[in-house]
């Protein structure tokens, strides 16, 4: 079975190079040319992050234990809720909300989320997020990479935002 995957929401432009958004992806679950059918990598829809939510520069902080762990928890919520092909807790729940307004990119998760349920049917072992990695920290805004797997399916996700709203990690790659 070939199954294709993208975690995520819409490709927009990619941001200027001094940005948070400089950490684009070199290899994605759906821009590989062994999952895309193609020798030319396609822009993962995961790890594009617009202009309008990247600060024009990042420091390097370090997350405490509490903020890092949150964080890895979070991306874990939303691998398995994608995959679960779960859609009111991958995007209604776990969406920024400067995702949640873009109604284009919530069409697409919705399809792209929905094609999971044929990929990874009920009592099939679905890819869950491992080796998570927290690329670049800023306090209220992340990059992170994670690899998933399960015994038929594998890849990588490269530079996935995040933003903390209201205490809470959420997805903002849209």
């Amino acid at each position: 079975m070939i199954a294709v995957l993208a975690i995520g929401g819409c490709a927009p432009d990619p941001a200027p190079e001094d940005s948070i958004a400089s950490a684009t992806a070199t290899e994605s679950p759906i821009d590989t040319p062994a999952s895309s059918g193609s020798d030319t990598p396609e822009e993962s829809p995961t790890t594009a992050l617009p202009e309008s939510s990247a600060p024009s520069s990042i420091s390097e902080e370090s997350p405490d234990e509490d903020q890092e762990a949150a964080l890895k928890d979070a991306v874990s919520a939303y691998t398995d809720a994608y995959f679960a092909a779960d859609y009111e807790t991958a995007v209604e729940d776990m969406w920024s909300e400067r995702c949640l307004s873009d109604n284009s990119a919530r069409n697409q998760a919705l399809g792209e989320i929905s094609a999971q349920k044929v990929n990874y049917p009920e009592g099939t072992e679905r890819p869950q997020a491992e080796n998570i990695t927290i690329d670049r920290f800023d306090g209220d805004l992340a990059v992170v990479t994670y690899d998933y797997r399960s015994s038929t399916d594998e890849g990588t996700v490269s530079s996935q935002p995040w933003v903390l709203e209201d205490g809470e990690w959420k997805f903002d790659g849209c």
